[in-house]
Formats: structure tokens, C-alpha cells, sequence
């Protein structure tokens, strides 16, 4: 009874690709080190034949500079657009710079894309920067599994006990498969049959329907892998006057993660045209200190500030638990000064605990939010544009459009 394990070649998601791609982020981590301290270029290649998900995966986690992944080869000018993209990061005051490779990463003419290739690009007379090649290897399937790897191998298992001891001469021989979180079987030689045809569709060079034979989240992780690699995207500006002053805040206490989804709200700001804006300690580090001199805790980020913390834990613009409820005068006053200077006053919560929302009673916590949500949307007579919705927490799975809802009766949507 089979469950799928396997990293360099046709199949996404399975037992031990999450420890592999554990072990990726780890060793980009140790090189970033190298690279920031020398400003040196690192091209990073890692397993994947015909599969770009470890990859791409990496390129998300770690904030690399540019990927090669072979369901989706880049445009004929790739070597003019990674220069492009390069150059222009390093303008703006990065130093380092990391390219992440699939093993078997072509162009769309099928031409195989090597690491020896890009490192001569980066070295190159347009950018002259100090090169390394690392390849992973099989430094990628060693060591100790993932905590997410030994529950799926737990789950797949002893599913694949059940499906023995249920099994009837009838049965076709199945596959144990993890489906949108649900483990679920499928026929052995279906499943197989749909994992070649990727590679059929790469020959074919029909990379649409390659990337269309990869579940929905492989699109969706691309999108927001283009997103936030470069904020310099003329096409997703919206019109001026759409365009938002957003407040990103960390309530309850840090976590790992709470920096990675910081970067990614800056870039998507930035990329539509908005102004992000860090709320410093949370709601006392805004009432406290939001006019201390020479710095303040309200400030604008920009994209070099926030592009390095895909790896950082804790939270970098500091939390706390307290609520803007212990005071409501100071905390609609600052966002009146701070952010609804320009439009409708928006704020990103980061939560780890739920818990402070509801600490007083089922109605008074959301009642305050909501009084909240009033008094600042007063000062520019927009109330009437923030959407009534019901009292919970949602995120929007739409690509490029998020709704997010605290716990009270009105909800801020930043336009996509």
C-alpha cells in the first residue's frame, strides 16, 4: 500500500519534502550569513527534475532574489530581467543577493538553465558581483524529519493499515494521498498516469497546463513569490486616489512567522501603491510614544527595512497584548494623525492569541474594537466604506485581495 516519498522528481508535497525543505532554508540561512557580510551573489541549486515545488518553496520562505523552477521557465529575456531585478535590489541598499535553481530549471525553449550559467550572469561586466555556487544535494534528504513530516507519515500509515484490512479483491490498488489537508486515497495507476503528465506537458513545452496539473496553492505560492521578491510592479498600482495608508501592528506575543507575514503585507502595500505604516509595541508602544523625539513609534516602512525578515523570528516592530481599549481617546487620535491622514484608516492586526479579544466578557472586547473603528473613521467621513460583516476572524484565499475581519461588527478590506 503505497504512500508517496520523494523530493527530486515528479511529485509536490510529500513525505519528507517539508524536512527537505527544512534543511534548504536552514543552509540559505547559514550562506546569508557569507553573503550579507562579504555582499556577495550565492545561486543555490536544489532537487527537482521535473518538480519546482521545493524550489519555489524556498525562494518564499528564504526571500530570494529570483527562482528557476521548471513548471513555469522564465520569459526569453530572463537573463535581462534577473539582472534587472538584481541591480535594482542592490540600488536600493541590499547586500546580498541569492538565486535559487531547480535541478532541472530550463528556458522555455527547453534549454537547461544551470547554476554555472547564472553565476557567469551575476558575475558578469553588467553587475560584477562576487559569486558562489552551493549545491545541496543530498545534504537535502538526510537528517531528522519535520514535525509536519512525521504526522503526515502517522496519519498516511495507518490509513494505508485501514485500506489494507478494508481492501476487497474488487479494490483497485490505491494511493494514500494528502488532499487540501484531508488524507484521502486514489487509484495507484491514476495517480500516477496525472503525475507523468507534468512532464509531458514540460516536453510539450505547454506550461500552462503544466502549472494547471500542480494543485491550486502551487499557483497561488507563484503569484505570491512575484509579489513579494519586487514591489516595482507599475502594473498593479492602483489610482492615486485608491491608494491607502495602511497601519501593520503585532498584538499578543511573538511567534515565529510574525515578521515573514509582515514583509509579505509591505510588499503587497507597496506593490498596489499603498503606505505602510509600523505601529511600534503594539497598542500602549502607539498611545505611549507615537511622538517621541527624534524617533517615534509610527513610522513608514520601506522595502528594504522589511525585505530581510522572511527568516527572523520574534516580531521586529515589537507586540503586546493590550488593547486599544484601555485607551480609546489616545488610539483614535493617533490613527486620525498617522493614518487616516490620506483615506478610510486601515490597520493590520498580527495576533498570536484571540485570547485578549475576548479576556472581559463574549460582547465588551468586540464592542471596543468596533467603538474604535467609529471614532477613527470619523475624521474622514468615510465610515460608510468599511463593510459590516459578522463578528469573527477570515482571510481571504483570493489572490491579490484580502478581507481581514477583526472580532466586532466592522471590518477594514484593503482594495485590490
Amino acid at each position: 500500500m503505497p504512500a508517496p516519498q520523494t523530493i527530486a522528481d515528479n511529485a509536490q508535497a510529500t513525505i519528507g519534502c517539508y524536512s527537505s525543505l527544512a534543511r534548504i532554508c536552514e543552509s540559505v540561512d547559514y550562506i546569508e550569513a557569507t553573503a550579507s557580510s562579504h555582499q556577495r551573489a550565492f545561486v543555490i541549486e536544489v532537487m527537482g527534475r521535473h518538480c519546482g515545488w521545493l524550489a519555489l518553496m524556498a525562494g518564499i520562505a528564504t526571500g530570494a532574489d529570483f527562482i528557476f523552477i521548471p513548471e513555469n521557465p522564465p520569459a526569453e529575456n530572463w537573463r535581462e530581467e534577473m539582472c534587472s531585478i538584481v541591480k535594482k535590489h542592490r540600488t536600493l541598499g541590499k547586500r546580498k543577493t541569492i538565486v535559487i535553481v531547480a535541478e532541472g530549471a530550463h528556458d522555455r525553449d527547453l534549454t537547461k538553465i544551470t547554476a554555472t550559467e547564472i553565476k557567469d550572469l551575476l558575475a558578469g561586466p553588467n553587475l560584477k558581483l562576487d559569486t558562489r555556487i552551493t549545491t545541496l544535494g543530498h545534504v537535502q534528504r538526510g537528517g531528522q524529519a519535520c514535525a509536519y513530516d512525521r504526522m503526515l507519515s502517522t496519519l498516511q500509515g495507518a490509513d494505508a493499515v485501514n485500506a489494507v484490512l478494508e481492501a476487497t479483491p474488487e479494490t483497485p490498488s490505491p494511493v494514500i494521498c494528502i488532499v487540501e489537508n484531508q488524507i484521502v486515497r486514489r487509484p495507484l495507476l491514476e495517480a500516477v498516469a496525472q503525475t507523468q503528465q507534468v512532464a509531458k506537458a514540460i516536453e510539450q513545452k505547454d506550461f500552462a497546463q503544466a502549472m494547471s496539473l500542480r494543485d491550486a496553492e502551487f499557483s497561488e505560492y507563484m503569484a505570491a513569490y512575484n509579489i513579494t521578491t519586487s514591489t516595482d510592479k507599475p502594473e498593479m498600482l492602483l489610482p492615486e486616489e485608491k491608494r491607502m495608508r495602511i497601519g501593520i501592528i503585532h498584538v499578543g506575543a511573538p511567534a515565529g512567522g510574525m515578521n515573514a507575514a509582515t514583509r509579505a503585507a509591505v510588499a503587497y502595500c507597496l506593490a498596489r501603491g499603498h503606505t505602510p505604516i509600523a505601529l511600534h509595541n503594539g497598542f500602549p508602544g502607539l498611545c505611549r510614544h507615537h511622538d517621541d523625539k527624534p524617533v517615534g513609534s509610527v513610522a513608514e516602512f520601506n522595502w528594504l527595512e522589511a525585505e530581510g525578515w522572511a527568516s527572523k523570528g520574534g516580531s521586529e516592530i515589537g507586540t503586546n497584548r493590550n488593547l486599544p481599549s484601555d485607551d480609546f481617546e489616545t488610539t483614535a487620535f493617533c490613527f486620525k494623525k498617522y493614518v487616516c491622514s490620506k483615506s478610510v484608516p486601515v490597520y493590520v492586526c498580527l495576533s498570536t492569541d484571540l485570547s485578549p479579544f475576548y479576556r472581559t466578557s463574549k460582547h465588551s472586547s468586540s464592542l471596543a474594537v468596533s467603538k474604535l473603528s467609529l471614532l477613527s473613521a470619523s475624521c474622514e467621513k468615510r465610515e460608510s466604506t468599511i463593510a459590516r460583516s459578522r463578528s469573527r476572524w477570515s482571510f481571504s484565499r483570493r489572490p491579490f485581495q484580502t478581507t481581514f475581519q477583526v472580532p466586532s461588527t466592522r471590518s477594514a478590506a484593503i482594495p485590490a
